[in-house]
């Protein structure tokens, strides 16, 4: 709600740093293991990762490393290296930023230029 509030106000966004997405991921992750068969909570787990780590170093190898990921132990462990390795500033994986990708704001836009922007997402 913060970020979205910002805007209202004209400001820019808020950015969580690294602690807090982490705090939020381990958060949701023991939320869901109490609420959901334990299959059912990494799968969940695996979709926000993915979401949170977007744009981060590392993140689609930090993210391909979840997904090869079988137990909540496991999942638990690897996300603890991927942010404990950002946060001393060394490289994850290749060390790349991923590149921006256009966001495609409606079916209409997509179908009306589906071979062009869209189609290289």
């Amino acid at each position: 709600f913060r970020q979205f509030a910002d805007v209202l106000a004209g400001r820019e966004p808020y950015q969580p740093d690294l602690d807090e997405k982490k705090a939020v991921l381990l958060e949701f992750f023991e939320m869901c293991l109490e609420e959901m068969p334990e299959l059912v909570a990494l799968g969940k787990m695996k979709q926000l990762a993915g979401q949170f780590t977007k744009g981060l170093v590392g993140g689609a190898q930090f993210r391909q490393t979840l997904y090869h990921s079988h137990s909540a132990d496991e999942i638990l462990e690897n996300i603890s290296i991927y942010f404990s390795t950002l946060a001393q500033s060394n490289q994850f994986g290749d060390g790349l930023v991923e590149a921006e990708v256009p966001i495609i704001e409606s079916c209409e836009a997509f179908m009306s230029d589906p071979v062009g922007e869209c189609a290289a997402v």
